[in-house]
C-alpha cells in the first residue's frame, strides 16, 4: 500500500510513453495530439508521486553538500553580483561621463575589481561568510534542546559530596573536554572569590578585585577568553590584562562568563583540554547559554542562602520578643509587690500572696532560662488541669485593678498542653483585659464546657475594639494600642500557642462597651467533682 500511488503514477507514465513512442515508430513519425498530450498527463500523475513522499515513513534520501563547497558557491555569487553593479557602473560612467566617460569607467572598474579581491582574501569577512552559511544552511552540530535538557537535570541534582559550583565546572568543562578549572563568584562586597576547583590547579587562586580588567571585559563584552588566542595576539581581547595565577596554570585554556553586564555573577577557567580542538561559533554558543543557565542557579542559590539566613535571625528576633514580652510581665509583677510592700508588710496574706507570686515569678523565670538554652527543644505536652490553672491565673491578678472575677469550674478538666506556656497565653488575654478596662470597671473569667472542648470566655466592659481593628491588627505582631510601652505579642503569641495545641481564639468588641475573648480548647479527659 505504501507504494500503490508511486507505482500508478510510474507505470501510467512508462505505458503512456511506450504506446506514443510504438505509434511513432509505427508510422515513422510522431504524433503531434500524443506529444502535446504527454506533458499534461505528467502533470495529472504528479500528486501521486507526492502523496506516495508524505505518507512514505522512511527516511528522505538527502543530498549532502559540504560546507566548502557551499562556501566557495556563494562567494562566486556573491562576486558575480558585485561584478553586475561594477559593470552597471562603469556602463553609466561611460555614456554620461562626457569627454572623460572611458577613463573614469576604467578607472572604476579597476578600483572595483581591487575592492573585489581585498574582500574576498580578507579572513574576517570570510568567517563571517562561513559563520553564516553555517548558520542558515546547514544542520547544527549541536542538538542545543537535548544540551539545554542535560545541563538542567545536571545542575538541580544536587550532589552530597560536590558543590553546585564544582558542578557548574564539571558541567562546562565536559562540553569541550577540560580536565580541570576553577570558578569565582560574586560576594556582596563585590569581590570574586574561589568557590570551587576541579583537578590538578597549581598555586593559590586570590580574589579578584570588581576593578580588574577582566572583571570590567566581561561587563562591556558578553564574550569568552581563549587564552590561546590571547597569548598570540593580546589585541583581539583590548590587551586586557589577566592575572598571573591563571595564565600560570598548566595549559590554561578558557575564561567563561556567568552572566553580563551588571549581572555579572561569577568566572569560570577552564584548563588541561584533552585534545586539540578547534572551537567554533557553535562551541561558544553552547558554552554561553549553558553559562547562562549556570548562573541563574548560582544567583537562586545565594538568593536561597541569604533568605534561610534572614529567617534564621527573624527566628531569633521572634523569640527575643516573646522574651522581653515575658520579661516585662514578671517585672510589671514585681513592681507592684515592691509598690504595696511598704503598705501591707504586717499582713499576714499579703506576705502569702508575695511568696506565691514569688515563687511563681522564680518558676517563670526558670521556663524562660530553659527556652534560651534550648532554642529548638519542643516542651513535651503534658496533661494539665485547667480548674487549678485559671485558679492560678486569678491569684496572679487579684491584686490589679480591676480585680478579675473567676467562675469556678465544677468539672475537672485536663488539657494536653505545657503548663506554663497555656498559662502565658491565657494570663496575656487576663493581663490586656485588666489594662483595657478603667477601674470602676468589671473583668470576668468563665467557662462553658462542651463535649469534646471547653470554651474559656474572658470578657471585660473596658474601651472596646472596631470591627476593622480586630480583624487587621489585632493579631499582628508588633502592633500594639498602649504606644512605647506596648510590645503588641501577647495576643499574637496566645492565638500562636494555641493553634499548636488544636484550640482557636475568636473576639467580639463594640467600641464603649466592652470586649470578649473566647478561647476553644481541646478537652484530653474530664472527671465530675464530687
Amino acid at each position: 500500500d505504501s507504494v500503490k500511488y508511486f507505482s500508478i503514477a510510474i507505470g501510467s507514465m512508462f505505458a503512456y510513453d511506450f504506446f506514443m513512442y510504438s505509434d511513432a515508430m509505427l508510422f515513422q513519425e510522431l504524433s503531434a495530439p500524443l506529444w502535446e498530450t504527454r506533458g499534461i498527463i505528467n502533470a495529472l500523475l504528479v500528486p501521486f508521486i507526492a502523496l506516495t513522499i508524505v505518507n512514505s515513513q522512511k527516511q528522505a534520501v538527502g543530498i549532502h553538500v559540504s560546507r566548502q563547497m557551499v562556501f566557495h558557491s556563494t562567494t562566486l555569487v556573491l562576486a558575480g553580483i558585485y561584478l553586475l553593479f561594477i559593470s552597471a557602473g562603469g556602463y553609466y560612467i561611460r555614456f554620461f561621463g562626457g569627454s572623460w566617460g572611458e577613463a573614469l569607467r576604467v578607472l572604476f572598474i579597476f578600483i572595483g575589481l581591487i575592492v573585489l579581491v581585498l574582500l574576498i582574501t580578507s579572513p574576517s569577512l570570510r568567517a563571517k561568510i562561513m559563520v553564516f552559511i553555517s548558520k542558515n544552511f546547514f544542520d547544527y552540530k549541536y542538538d542545543y534542546r537535548d544540551e539545554w535538557i542535560k545541563s538542567t537535570n545536571a545542575l538541580a541534582a544536587r550532589d552530597e559530596e560536590h558543590s553546585l559550583y564544582y558542578q557548574i565546572i564539571q558541567i562546562l568543562s565536559d562540553l569541550v573536554g577540560s580536565t580541570s578549572g576553577a570558578i569565582w563568584c560574586k560576594e556582596d562586597e563585590g569581590n570574586f572569590t574561589l568557590r570551587a576547583q576541579k583537578g590538578k590547579i597549581e598555586g593559590r587562586l586570590n580574589p579578584i578585585d570588581p576593578s580588574a580588567d577582566l572583571i570590567q571585559f566581561f561587563k562591556q563584552q558578553d564574550w569568552i577568553i581563549n587564552l590561546e588566542e590571547y597569548m598570540l595576539d593580546p589585541s583581539k581581547y583590548h590587551l586586557i590584562e589577566i592575572p598571573e595565577e591563571m595564565l600560570h596554570q598548566n595549559h590554561p585554556w578558557l575564561i567563561i562568563p556567568l552572566g553580563s553586564g551588571p549581572h555579572l555573577s561569577g568566572i569560570v577557567l577552564l584548563c588541561n583540554p584533552l585534545a586539540n580542538i578547534d572551537l567554533n561559533w557553535e562551541n561558544y554558543d553552547l558554552l554561553k547559554i549553558v553559562s547562562q543557565q549556570a548562573c541563574s542557579y548560582v544567583d537562586l542559590s545565594e538568593s536561597q542562602e541569604k533568605l534561610s539566613t534572614a529567617r534564621q535571625f527573624e527566628a531569633v528576633n521572634k523569640a527575643s520578643a516573646f522574651l522581653v514580652h515575658d520579661i516585662k510581665t514578671i517585672i510589671a509583677q514585681l513592681s507592684l509587690l515592691v509598690k504595696n510592700a511598704s503598705k501591707h508588710k504586717t499582713n499576714p496574706a499579703f506576705i502569702d500572696d508575695m511568696i506565691r507570686t514569688t515563687s511563681h515569678t522564680v518558676d517563670k523565670m526558670e521556663h524562660l532560662l530553659h527556652q534560651i538554652r534550648n532554642p529548638n527543644h519542643d516542651n513535651r505536652p503534658q496533661q494539665v488541669e485547667l480548674g487549678n490553672l485559671l485558679l492560678d491565673i486569678y491569684l496572679n491578678h487579684k491584686k490589679s485593678t480591676p480585680c478579675p472575677s473567676l467562675e469556678a469550674l465544677e468539672t475537672e478538666v485536663w488539657i494536653n498542653a505545657d503548663k506554663e506556656e497555656l498559662s502565658s497565653a491565657i494570663g496575656h488575654i487576663v493581663q490586656n483585659a485588666i489594662e483595657a478596662t478603667p477601674k470602676e470597671g468589671n473583668v470576668s473569667i468563665a467557662t462553658k464546657l462542651g463535649h469534646d472542648f471547653i470554651y474559656i470566655f474572658v470578657q471585660d466592659t473596658g474601651c472596646g475594639m472596631s470591627e476593622e481593628y480586630i480583624q487587621k491588627q489585632l493579631f499582628k505582631p508588633f502592633v500594639s494600642t498602649k504606644g512605647l510601652t506596648g510590645m503588641g505579642i501577647g495576643v499574637y503569641q496566645s492565638r500562636e500557642y494555641l493553634k499548636k495545641i488544636g484550640g482557636t481564639i475568636s473576639v467580639t468588641s463594640e467600641i464603649g462597651l466592652g470586649t470578649c475573648f473566647t478561647l476553644k480548647l481541646p478537652i484530653v479527659k474530664k472527671r465530675i467533682v464530687n
